[in-house]
């Protein structure tokens, strides 16, 4: 009786009964292993994020801002602007200069494809006059070295403002900062609005 056709046909039933089983079974450990190789592009993602961080931080590495402020130092306070350098890297930033920028003409789309073509480098300063600020008598305490998470600021009153606004086309400029390997760090264009007082004689 084992072996008759009752049998034969209940073991048929049996196999396929079984068969979605083994497709469900096929399906986890294809998903296993999708997690499994998701786990390890997510390790090798993160060991290259570190990686590429660690490099950045051991990069010299700084920024310029320009922002608004009061000297306070002498006896009467005096109203300008700050040009602040900052190091946010883990290396020492070695500054030899400050300069001051400012519009001295209009320039045209050609005039920066030009300089494109002829320099191989960014127009970022076509039409801007660069201008030591100890041109201006404001020292800037320069050659200097700028250690790991520490700044260094100037301090330009308004009446040297004035004083370098005067041959401009605009009233904006910019603050640059040259390191000891002649790089140059530029901050952002400062729209600087006529006061409404006249510069007193401490400005």
């Amino acid at each position: 009786m084992a072996g008759g056709p009752c049998s034969t046909e209940l073991r048929s039933n049996n196999c396929c009964l079984l068969q979605p089983s083994r497709e469900r079974i096929e399906l986890t450990n294809g998903a296993s292993l999708k997690a499994t190789d998701l786990l390890a592009i997510y390790g090798a993602c993160l060991s290259t994020i570190v990686f590429v961080w660690n490099v950045s931080r051991a990069l010299p590495r700084y920024k310029v801002d320009v922002v608004r402020g009061v000297d306070d130092e002498k006896e009467q306070p005096r109203h300008g602007v700050y040009i602040c350098v900052r190091n946010s890297s883990s290396q020492t930033v070695h500054l030899a200069s400050i300069d001051f920028l400012y519009p001295y003409r209009n320039t045209r789309f050609i005039d920066k494809i030009h300089h494109i073509v002829k320099f191989r480098r960014m127009p970022k300063t076509v039409g801007w006059v660069h201008s030591s600020l100890s041109n201006y008598g404001v020292d800037e305490k320069c050659p200097l070295a700028v250690g790991p998470g520490k700044s260094h600021r100037v301090f330009v009153p308004e009446g040297k403002l004035e004083e370098m606004l005067k041959d401009s086309t605009k009233r904006r400029f910019r603050a640059c900062v040259q390191d000891q390997l002649w790089r140059n760090k530029y901050s952002s264009v400062f729209e600087y609005p006529k006061p409404q007082r006249a510069p007193g004689p401490m400005d």
